[in-house]
C-alpha cells in the first residue's frame, strides 16, 4: 500500500513539473513572437496604411479651352480651389487600394481675349478691344480610387456638380463672335452643370503633409442665351441680334497642383 501511495505521489509531482515546463515554453514562445513584430514607421511609408485620413488641400488651377465656340473669346483660365477628402481604410482584399470622397469650391477666371483688329467701319459706336471675361465658382463633389505604395498615392477620380457663372461670355459661331448684352455688368448669370475626369498623384513629404498634382478634362453643358449683335470682319453689327441662341457645350483640359494636410 505504501508503495502504491509513493508511486502516485511521484507521478503527480512529475505531471506538475511537465505542466510547469510547458507553460514556461509557451511564455517564451509568445515573447519571441512579439519581439519579431515590426512596428510601423512613417519613414518607410506604412505608418498610415490602415487608418482613415481627413485630407484638406489648397490648389492652384489652370485650364485651356478646346471647344470651337470659345477658343477665340476665352482660351485660358486660372484659379484656386479649397478641397476636402475623406480617405477610407485600405481594402482587405488588396491593401494597396482604397477610395476617397469629398468636395471642393473656389474660383476659376476666364479672361477675355484681346481683339487684334480695330473696329474700322463699324456700324455701331461701341468700341470693342477685348471680349468679355467671366468667373466660374465650382460647387463639386468628387470620388477617387487610390493605389498606394510606399509614400505615393496614384488615383483616378470623377467630379460632378455645377459651376456658378459670374458675368457673361461671348460666343463664336458661323464666322462671327456673338456679343453678349449687359456690357460691364457683373452678376451671377447662371449655374452650369459640369463634370470632370482626372488622374493624379499625392506624395508624402512629411508625417502630415503631401504634395498633390492632377490633370484631366472638364465638361460643361451647353445652354441658350441672348446676344446683342455680332462682331464680324472688324465691325460690330447690332441688327444681327439673336435670342435663345444654342451655346455649345465646353471642354477644358486642366491641371492643378497643391499642398495637402493629412489629419
Amino acid at each position: 500500500m505504501r508503495r502504491f501511495i509513493t508511486m502516485v505521489a511521484c507521478l503527480a509531482v512529475f505531471a506538475q513539473a511537465n505542466a510547469t515546463t510547458k507553460e514556461e515554453k509557451d511564455i517564451v514562445n509568445t515573447l519571441n513572437t512579439k519581439s519579431e513584430i515590426k512596428l510601423p514607421d512613417w519613414r518607410d511609408g506604412h505608418w498610415r496604411r490602415n487608418v482613415p485620413e481627413h485630407l484638406i488641400s489648397v490648389n492652384v488651377n489652370g485650364a485651356y479651352t478646346i471647344s470651337d465656340g470659345y477658343t477665340t473669346t476665352n482660351p485660358f483660365a486660372v484659379g484656386a480651389t479649397l478641397a476636402y477628402q475623406y480617405k477610407m481604410r485600405h481594402w482587405k482584399v488588396n491593401s494597396h487600394f482604397t477610395t476617397s470622397f469629398g468636395g471642393y469650391s473656389g474660383v476659376l477666371y476666364y479672361r477675355g481675349a484681346s481683339v487684334e483688329r480695330t473696329a474700322e467701319g463699324a456700324r455701331h459706336d461701341i468700341s470693342i478691344d477685348r471680349y468679355k471675361s467671366y468667373t466660374l465658382v465650382p460647387f463639386m463633389l468628387e470620388a477617387n480610387l487610390h493605389y498606394d505604395f510606399n509614400r505615393t498615392s496614384i488615383y483616378l477620380g470623377v467630379d460632378a456638380g455645377a459651376n456658378m457663372m459670374i458675368g457673361f461670355k461671348d460666343f463664336e459661331q458661323d464666322g462671327g463672335v456673338h456679343i453678349q448684352k449687359n456690357f460691364g455688368e457683373i452678376k451671377v448669370s447662371r449655374f452650369i452643370p459640369s463634370a470632370k475626369a482626372k488622374v493624379g498623384f499625392m506624395q508624402e513629404i512629411g508625417p502630415m503633409l503631401k504634395l498633390r498634382f492632377a490633370a484631366g478634362i472638364q465638361y460643361q453643358m451647353g445652354y441658350k442665351d441672348d446676344f446683342d449683335g455680332v462682331y464680324r470682319n472688324g465691325g460690330y453689327y447690332p441688327e444681327e441680334s439673336v435670342t435663345d441662341l444654342e451655346v455649345k457645350a465646353q471642354m477644358d483640359p486642366f491641371a492643378e497642383i497643391g499642398l495637402v494636410i493629412s489629419l
